[in-house]
């Protein structure tokens, strides 16, 4: 027997410390629920249900966030509604205004509640939000500078429809119904303001791009008060339209270019022209030059260039002095039934010219002063001291400098039909006219080219993401458009003069607003979609990590019964064991 070391109670003591440590972790366990409460409990364990938790913690809050879509779709669309609603009333305007029973003071009363109803599209599209968020894109927002948004105003508001009635008067040629017209703004140093192409093919083209150099216009200044933008639009607008109704791709460069500047009056880039060459008589040889009025070469000089688009000007000039603008449009009338330019002179001109040789000929003979007709028609006839401003009309307007900048670039690329070009040189952006395809002309009015809505490249919407993962790149995005009345191609639209266009107007309106619905209503349920997805693998998820992390309470009750069983029981065997020493005094005793 052995006193000074009690083997049987350290023994006692090492099992009642691992009870009591196996009762205090089932006690942990089964009060907090969980299986592991610390990295101790299961290292690998706790990784993976942590990444768990993060996985499904994003999964809710993308939840909430794809909610909160719906809510702002919702927004949008109910506010669609009524400009949908709002539409369909001024459909009915428009039709009760064409009615014959109607008289102009009747109609004009009938056009006060159409133009309130545009004010009331317009206040829907600049109040609707979304908390603090404005759901609907405004077309003059910060994604463009002040000259270019001023530029796509100005397209869009005037200069395109005002443009075609100018040309339809003057020429006698209309858009065509199925003519799709794409501009397209870059910011190049071209030295071309802009210019129109086509694919390479014979006959009329009715898709077509104008292209316009922002980096060509400086200041607002330059582009409003000069006019060299609305010119230089009603320029191309001129090849557009002729391109829609003649092949213009076997005709000469004198006679596009020559066509065009007199549409939109030229007299200032003329009288700069003669300062240039040194006299008329210089300019009419630039005119004539070494290719004898054909077609420009594929690298003219700025001689040539010069030559035709002033040449050409003036070549027109005599040619509607001779015969009229009567004349004129049959000349045009002629080209497009597919007439070449030798049977238009011979058909338009009753007999004065035979074909454009004979007309060459004419304007080049030397008269009795010395001069020959082309140079004596610019001293006496074109009085340019009185000149135009390049401004849409074409017509001569009093007063006004000569323009320091010449709207004739050295690039060949203008007004060039040979090939079909878009550039991306820069920034760009685009307002797509897509497509034009109404056009109404009533009795005394203008031919309209209205049926457009604007997109501002990277700027074709207010644009919204959505976080709906619960990764930083499980995005959904959706836009939304302008819905003013400009936008929706109504900013022109009366039922005072033209109740039949209004109407054709409001239905190309309704197919916009009903795109973007379609759009919102896709959208919603897209989310809904996410949503459902999102919530089944929160569901499957949470089931793993419980399988991972939580307590077994079973498990755990049993082993916390079996801890406490042998706790008592190790506390009384202790108790025994050091009670072993005090038998040796016994033998004491």
């Amino acid at each position: 027997m052995r006193v000074a070391t009690n083997v049987s109670a350290i023994f006692q003591q090492r099992q009642l410390r691992k009870t009591e440590e196996g009762v205090a972790v089932s006690m942990e366990r089964l009060s907090s629920g969980l299986r592991i409460n610390n990295a101790g409990d299961d290292a690998a364990g706790l990784q993976i249900s942590t990444r768990l938790t993060s996985q499904v913690n994003g999964m809710n809050v993308a939840i909430r966030n794809a909610n909160d879509g719906i809510s702002m779709n919702q927004v949008a669309e109910g506010a669609l509604q009524q400009v949908t609603n709002n539409l369909f009333r001024m459909k009915d305007l428009a039709l009760q205004a064409a009615n014959g029973t109607y008289s102009k003071e009747d109609r004009k009363a009938v056009d006060e509640e159409f133009q309130a109803l545009k004010a009331e599209i317009d206040r829907i599209n600049d109040t609707t939000r979304f908390g603090d968020t404005k759901l609907f894109y405004e077309n003059t927002g910060s994604l463009i500078d002040t000259v270019e948004r001023d530029i796509v105003n100005g397209v869009q508001k005037t200069w395109f429809t005002e443009s075609e009635a100018v040309i339809a008067e003057r020429f006698g040629l209309l858009g065509r119904g199925s003519l799709k017209l794409d501009l397209e703004y870059v910011d190049g140093k071209s030295g071309t303001l802009a210019y129109v192409a086509a694919p390479a093919a014979a006959g009329p083209q009715y898709e077509q791009v104008m292209v316009i150099d922002m980096g060509d216009f400086q200041s607002s200044e330059d582009i409003f008060t000069d006019g060299a933008l609305a010119g230089t639009v009603l320029h191309e607008m001129v090849h557009a339209v002729m391109n829609a109704n003649m092949d213009m791709l076997n005709l000469k460069s004198w006679f596009k270019e020559g066509a065009a500047e007199v549409i939109r009056g030229a007299d200032s880039e003329l009288a700069q022209a003669i300062a240039s060459a040194g006299s008329e008589a210089a300019l009419l040889a630039d005119f004539v030059g070494v290719n004898g009025l054909t077609s420009l070469p594929a690298s003219p000089t700025n001689s040539q260039i010069r030559g035709v688009y002033q040449g050409g000007y003036v070549a027109l000039r005599i040619i509607e002095d001779e015969i009229g603008e009567t004349g004129i449009q049959d000349f045009m009338a002629a080209l497009s039934d597919g007439e070449t330019l030798d049977d238009a002179f011979n058909i338009a001109s009753n007999g004065i010219w035979t074909n454009e040789a004979a007309f060459m000929t004419d304007i080049q003979a030397i008269e009795a002063d010395g001069d020959a007709k082309f140079v004596n028609f610019i001293q006496d006839k074109m009085n340019l001291t009185n000149l135009d401003n390049g401004a849409l009309g074409g017509r001569d307007a009093a007063g006004g400098d000569i323009r320091e900048q010449t709207l004739i670039g050295a690039g060949a690329g203008r007004s060039n039909f040979n090939n079909y070009v878009v550039l991306k040189d820069g920034r760009n952006s685009t307002t797509d006219f897509d497509p034009v395809t109404n056009y109404y002309n009533p009795p005394g009015g203008e031919v309209r080219l209205e049926d457009y809505q604007t997109e501002i490249n990277g700027a074709g919407g207010q644009a919204f993401t959505l976080q709906v993962g619960a990764n930083s790149q499980e995005l959904i995005s959706f836009t939304m458009g302008s819905f003013t009345a400009s936008s929706l191609g109504l900013a022109y639209s009366n039922v005072t003069d033209e109740p039949q266009f209004a109407a054709i107007a409001v239905d190309d309106a309704l197919r916009i607003v009903d795109k973007q619905r379609a759009q919102l209503g896709a959208t919603m349920n897209r989310l809904e979609k996410s949503i459902n997805s999102l919530e089944n693998q929160v569901e499957n998820i949470s089931a793993s990590r419980a399988r991972i992390r939580d307590a077994d309470f079973a498990i755990e009750t049993a082993d916390l019964t079996k801890g406490q069983i042998l706790r008592q029981a190790s506390t009384t065997l202790l108790s025994q064991a050091n009670q072993i020493p005090e038998l040796a005094l016994q033998l004491l005793a």
